[in-house]
Parts: C-alpha cells; structure tokens; sequence
C-alpha cells in the first residue's frame, strides 16, 4: 500500500535541519553554513522508503526577526508547517530548553496548540545522562509527543526516525516521481551554493545583507553549462571585501561554488560572477522570486 506525507523540519537557527535533509537524501539540496539565517525559504526533499514518499520541507530557522528579510523567514518556516502530515522540531542537543529562540517556539506553538516530535541534534557533543534529562525537560513542555536523537552529520539514529515517521505517514498515492529527489531548480540551487561559498569566506565582515542572483544559465557546445550569478549586497562598502584585493577573494568564491556545482551536477561548469550593491533590496519583493521564495 502506498503512503506519502509531507514532513515540515522546524526549528531555531543551526540546529542542523539542512545536514539532516541532505544526510537522509544521500545528496546536497539545501546549504549549509555554521552562521545563522542560511536557509531563507522552504526546501522541498522527496525521500523513498519502500512504498512510502517523505516529502521533506526544510524551512527557514524561527528566531526573533527584526528586518523585512527576516520577517518573511520566520513567515516561511511557520507557513510550512501548516497542513503538514508530521512536524518535526529540531533542536541542538548542547542548548536547552530555556534558550531564548526555542522559548519563542516553544509560545507559538502552545497558542496554536499544535503537537511535535522533538529531534536532539548533535548527540555526539553531550554526555549521554544529559541527553536524557534535557529529553524528559522537552517532554515536560506539553507539546512534545516523542523525543529522537540523533547525529545529522553522522547519519546516527536515523533509522529509528524514518521508521516512525513511516507509520505517521497516512495511505495516499505519491505526489512525486519515484525517482525525484527535490523541486529546487538547478539555477537556484546554484545560486545558493555561491552564497553558501560567499558566507564562509566573508565570515563576520558582512551581514546578512547579502543574496545572490540568478542572471544566466545556458549550454554550451561542450556539454557543459554558463552560469552568470550576480553577489547582491546592501552597502557598497560590502563589494571590496567581497571582491578582495587583486579580485582574489571572489575568485576563491568562484572556485569553490564551481568545483560543489560540477561535483553535484555531473558536468562541466563555466561560471561567472558580477558582485553589485542595491540599498534596501529586502524590502523590493521581486527580489524574493529571483532568489528561491515562492520556490517549492
């Protein structure tokens, strides 16, 4: 009998929601950086598990948001949850349960009376007597219905996960091919693996401020691909530094996302990459189609 359902991952910023997701499909769909606010809209992963298709959503993390950016984020994340068959709110195992973004959850989630299976993240970092107590605390909040725990980056634990959430799932026709594993289109994945190579190597010396464009995608006569990306910042202080001197720092970019799309996409991969600043960009909503919201 077939079954299928859609899984939305929730939960504060790094918890490990994008490792997970890409851990449990075998393959990168959604990025990954140690800094807050990486994911920005809703990731769409189709997992086979014998007659079962998990429609994985990973969504933006929930935290208290300040900017137009960050407000239609958190929007994002609370949106996916909606009408999703399982919920499943992710958190780091070395936090706890009185940490401010989880508390922020932990309120929404009570007003809505809405019910979670609580994924401890990270396990391997957190001596196993605490492990337990920070489970039984989460219980104790009222909208915890069962604790997992796991290691996203390791693959630990989740075999018990994706058996649950197979009985979860309701019998229904699969909405997706077999074999599909995502939505995302290639430019816009593309896209964020650039930003992804931008974030690492700026560090903390831009904000968040900052996404990068899809211009062109087109075939060449070799088999490979152009791709022409635009790196969008809000100040124009922003473009040196991103840039570096000599243009060595974009072109480490370059070379990074280059190398991630050729391995991902089986092909070679000419990529080109213009950086330009537009002040007040977050808040022009055009921006939000180009860059993946809307997407899946």
């Amino acid at each position: 009998m077939k079954k299928c359902g859609h899984i939305a991952l929730m939960g504060p910023p790094n918890a490990g929601k994008s490792t997970l997701l890409n851990t449990i499909l075998g393959t990168k769909i959604s990025i990954v950086c140690h800094k807050r606010q990486t994911t920005r809209t809703c990731v769409l992963g189709i997992h086979m598990l014998g007659e079962t298709q998990m429609i994985f959503l990973d969504t933006p993390g929930i935290f208290k948001p300040t900017k137009p950016l960050e407000k239609r984020m958190v929007s994002v994340a609370w949106n996916s949850a909606v009408g999703a068959d399982a919920l499943l709110l992710m958190v780091d195992a070395t936090h706890n349960v009185e940490d401010h973004d989880f508390q922020k959850i932990l309120k929404r989630l009570r007003q809505s009376e809405m019910k979670v299976d609580l994924v401890l993240n990270k396990i391997d970092l957190v001596k196993k007597e605490t492990l337990f107590a920070k489970a039984k605390a989460y219980m104790d909040t009222g909208v915890v219905d069962d604790v997992f725990m796991i290691s996203a980056k390791q693959g630990g634990g989740l075999k018990q996960l994706l058996a649950h959430l197979d009985k979860k799932l309701p019998p229904r026709e699969w909405e997706y091919p077999e074999d599909q594993l995502s939505t995302v289109p290639q430019k816009l994945l593309a896209a964020d693996i650039t930003r992804e190579k931008v974030m690492f190597q700026v560090h903390a010396e831009i904000p968040y401020e900052l996404t990068v464009l899809p211009e062109i995608w087109e075939p060449m006569s070799n088999g490979g691909i152009r791709i022409v990306q635009t790196i969008l910042t809000a100040e124009e202080g922003h473009k040196p530094i991103i840039i570096g001197a000599g243009g060595q720092r974009l072109k480490a970019i370059g070379q990074a996302a280059r190398l991630e799309m050729e391995q991902l996409f089986d092909t070679k991969i000419h990529l080109v990459l213009h950086v330009r600043t537009e002040k007040g960009w977050q808040e022009k909503p055009g921006y939000y189609t180009e860059t993946g919201f809307g997407v899946s």
